[in-house]
């Protein structure tokens, strides 16, 4: 039997929109807490954490968030790409 392995990148671009209402200080002590301690608030990780997870699956809740709809968080694909970047025998 012959094989062949593929090395593929897969790239999304994930849209993510955040209710800075609900990113109060209870929510940071919380979120540093259980994932990590970021030393305060930081949106970009945030963002990235939730993209990250988003694109991992989970379309509705993010562990150390919460529920994305309770939270008024919105995740979205809004591109993507794919391209092989290698093919061996």
């Amino acid at each position: 039997m012959s094989k062949q392995t593929y090395r593929v990148a897969v790239t999304k671009i994930i849209e993510v929109t955040l209710d800075l209402a609900k990113l109060d200080a209870e929510f940071w002590d919380e979120f540093n807490s259980s994932i990590t301690d970021r030393g305060g608030p930081d949106l970009d990780y945030i963002a990235e954490h939730i993209a990250w997870n988003y694109a991992q699956g989970a379309e509705d809740f993010v562990e150390g968030v919460g529920p994305l709809k309770e939270m008024n968080i919105t995740v979205h694909e809004v591109d993507g790409d794919v391209e092989i970047e290698d093919s061996r025998s």
